[in-house]
């Protein structure tokens, strides 16, 4: 990965996309396998494990502007949760509630749209910066 990403918010902005990616994936699966007798659907969870690790410390403070940040630590290391659904399942056992993954993939759309705006809004703005220290 690029150094750009060493940069805190770069750092949770990166790990949000990746996590939509996989809650996306798990949809995609999810809607493919929704005639497949016996499956069960997917569900990627990672808002909490987020939050938490967005959260943690290291029991160190950055004093100064110019020390490494210390909050992407916390998040560098998390991993998409799978779990499987216990929606309850059709005759044939399957529990793929196509509604239902329709819904979830459109907010988990939307949530990934704003993550990609905003940090094409925040490499704009060091674009800019380092574009104006050039000259």
């Amino acid at each position: 990965m690029s150094d750009i990403f060493k940069i805190r918010e770069f750092g949770y902005l990166q790990k949000g996309l990746d996590m939509a990616l996989a809650r996306q994936g798990a949809i995609t699966a999810n809607i493919a396998n929704s005639s497949t007798p016996g499956y069960k659907a997917v569900r990627v969870d990672f808002e909490e494990s987020m939050k938490a690790a967005l959260g943690k410390s290291l029991g160190m403070k950055e004093t100064n502007p110019g020390h490494l940040p210390l909050g992407m630590k916390g998040v560098q290391n998390l991993k998409p949760q799978y779990r499987e659904s216990q929606d309850t399942p059709r005759l044939d056992g399957n529990n793929v509630n196509l509604d239902q993954e329709f819904s979830i993939g459109a907010v988990n759309t939307i949530n990934y749209k704003v993550l990609t705006a905003v940090t094409t809004k925040r490499l704009k703005t060091l674009l800019a910066v380092i574009n104006s220290a050039k000259k």
